[in-house]
């Protein structure tokens, strides 16, 4: 088994330890230009769209900016409140955030959609 830690139990400067959700400033190193990422993958102004597992916004907002609608799911109210935030501050209001577990999907979201994003949610499965 391989781990970052030492014998001695500190960890390893500059290696993510698997004890604790990555922060806003490890998502915005890993992810610079979040609209560009969306662009690069198709995303384009007619469709509508889900963000699932939406976190903390930093898909949703610059994807409300460039989709006709969208709907962002997360589980975790606290990153649904700084998504609103990202969304105000950007302007959008085409997009509908909903607190729900990705698993209900089919049920919350009842109109056909052109694209579900799913970013960073792996650490969490």
């Amino acid at each position: 088994m391989l781990s970052n830690m030492p014998t001695n139990g500190a960890c390893i400067p500059c290696f993510f330890p698997a004890t604790a959700m990555p922060d806003a400033d490890w998502w915005e190193t890993l992810w610079p230009n979040p609209g560009q990422v969306l662009r690069q993958i198709g995303i384009h102004p007619d469709m509508v769209a889900v963000d699932l597992c939406c976190g903390d916004g930093l898909f949703t907002a610059p994807l409300a900016q460039m989709t006709r609608q969208v709907f962002a799911i997360d589980i975790d109210r606290s990153m649904l409140a700084l998504a609103r935030a990202k969304l105000a501050a950007v302007g959008a209001e085409n997009c509908e955030l909903i607190h729900a577990e990705a698993y209900t999907l089919p049920r919350i979201i009842r109109q056909p959609v052109d694209y579900v994003l799913m970013a960073n949610t792996f650490h969490g499965v």
